[in-house]
């Protein structure tokens, strides 16, 4: 962690680093994963509807981020935030939740890397399965590889965020190359015919129409839009006072170039192929497409050109994920919102100690998993996210009207009504994958999982009620906001 004092000397982020940060964590692997989405809605036309109208709905989200990120520059983001506005209640829920789309999201990455790798090293998913798990076996050259990764992913985050940065700039650069090539390929294809039907409702899914369809996507479209917040979360690690200045902009551009790119990708592989055929394709499915599409030479240097993106895509969203969480969780413990052990930053690299061993575990568990769980953490992953989101619009407003004069470099709108869409989206967002009737809701297992990371929450907030109550709120103050002058 950068304090005040080796800002000067540390070189820090830069604003490239920053949009690369939040760009390659929010696409991801997402774009190569197209033929699921078009299962879950109906078809491109429904998933082209739902990332749309996502889009757009989470901008007022970043609105507010935006706001808040230039107000509050400090580690822990929605913490800092929340408290801020409302105390330490409304502080640990916002916390809490963003923590577990984190620890969903980061076991997400380790095993989705492990399955892409297989298809570039086949020799990975050869001989025995070591066990098999909700359907899916896990084999030991592919355990024993990404457990490799995930220890590389630790320590770059151990050492801290110059090389993290640095690394994810080169991630970000490569996902650019990768998909950009893949888009013009396709479009060279161009069928509006591959289009139709409209809207077909397919196996597995309950939907009967293209707004259910639609709203089944929905509902996942958070999941995918994440990971602009993982800016304002390593706010102390900018290089300089120019670059905090600029966070708030990046921060909003980082949701609408996501969204713009899912835009294109998802209409061109719609238009490529016969979107009821493409739904068939083995993972990962753009670059079967791809493959399909030209054939010999040149499709297979295309499919490989798929894989390294995806690659690149996971392993970016993973670091950005990693290095956000570990911030998130210094900040709960600068608020003794979590134990002690939170707080430990190393001498050295004051690096978050604390959240690298924990996010580290949580990294590791992932590939014991298997393949089989990816649909659970993506559900319960971005309710999580949506929580968090709707924890912070509520602090920008409650923030309005308490302290309208605290400095804002950024505003997100000169009235409140950005700020009422960002609350209201994130309610209807919340609600409409709570309910078991609606096709967007998230599902048993995801919901098991919510209740018993809700339970441990409460354990948690219970059991250290005296650990946090043992300073004052000022000197509480002091630690969340030690970098706040800078």
């Amino acid at each position: 962690m950068i304090v005040i004092d080796t800002l000067k000397s540390h070189r820090g982020l830069g604003a490239v680093d920053y949009f690369m940060l939040g760009f390659g964590s929010i696409v991801g692997i997402g774009w190569t994963l197209i033929n699921d989405w078009y299962l879950m809605g109906g078809g491109p036309i429904a998933v082209l509807s739902a990332f749309i109208i996502g889009t757009v709905f989470i901008i007022p989200i970043g609105l507010c981020y935006a706001e808040m990120s230039g107000a509050i520059p400090v580690a822990g983001g929605v913490i800092a935030y929340a408290y801020e506005a409302k105390g330490l209640k409304l502080s640990f829920i916002g916390g809490w939740f963003v923590v577990l789309a984190y620890m969903t999201l980061l076991p997400w990455e380790a095993i989705y890397l492990g399955h892409i790798l297989s298809y570039m090293i086949p020799i990975l998913k050869m001989g025995t399965p070591l066990y098999t798990i909700l359907g899916y076996n896990v084999y030991p050259l592919q355990l024993l590889v990404n457990l490799l990764l995930s220890f590389v992913l630790i320590y770059m985050n151990y050492r801290g965020a110059e090389i993290s940065g640095t690394v994810q700039t080169i991630l970000t650069t490569i996902i650019f190359i990768c998909a950009g090539l893949i888009i013009i390929f396709s479009l060279f294809k161009v069928n509006i015919s591959n289009l139709l039907p409209i809207y077909e409702s397919v196996r597995g899914y309950s939907h009967k129409n293209i707004f259910s369809g639609i709203i089944s996507t929905l509902v996942v479209v958070p999941f995918f839009l994440a990971g602009f917040d993982t800016i304002p979360q390593s706010m102390e690690e900018a290089k300089d006072k120019e670059v905090k200045k600029k966070i708030p902009k990046i921060v909003t551009a980082t949701i609408i170039s996501s969204g713009l790119f899912y835009s294109v990708i998802i209409v061109a592989c719609g238009l490529a192929m016969k979107w009821t055929d493409f739904i068939h394709l083995e993972s990962p499915a753009v670059a079967e497409l791809i493959n399909h599409l030209y054939g010999g030479t040149i499709g297979k240097a295309l499919y490989y050109t798929t894989i390294i993106g995806a690659l690149a895509g996971l392993l970016s969203t993973w670091n950005g994920m990693f290095m956000a969480s570990t911030h998130l969780l210094l900040g709960m413990g600068r608020a003794r919102l979590l134990p002690g052990f939170f707080n430990i930053e190393h001498k050295k690299y004051q690096t978050p100690i604390g959240g690298v061993i924990f996010c580290g575990i949580a990294t590791i568990i992932g590939p014991l998993l298997g393949i089989g769980i990816i649909r659970p953490l993506t559900n319960v992953g971005s309710l999580g996210f949506i929580i968090g989101w709707m924890v912070t619009s509520i602090s920008t407003l409650v923030l309005r009207k308490t302290k309208p004069e605290m400095y804002r470099p950024f505003i997100a709108s000169k009235g409140t009504h950005f700020i009422w869409v960002a609350i209201i989206v994130s309610v209807v967002l919340t609600l409409i994958s709570l309910v078991p009737t609606l096709p967007s809701f998230i599902g048993e297992q995801s919901i098991l999982i919510l209740a018993g990371w809700s339970a441990l929450g409460f354990v948690f907030y219970t059991v250290f009620s005296n650990y946090r109550m043992s300073i004052s709120e000022w000197d509480r103050k002091k630690e969340i906001y030690r970098n706040i002058k800078d």
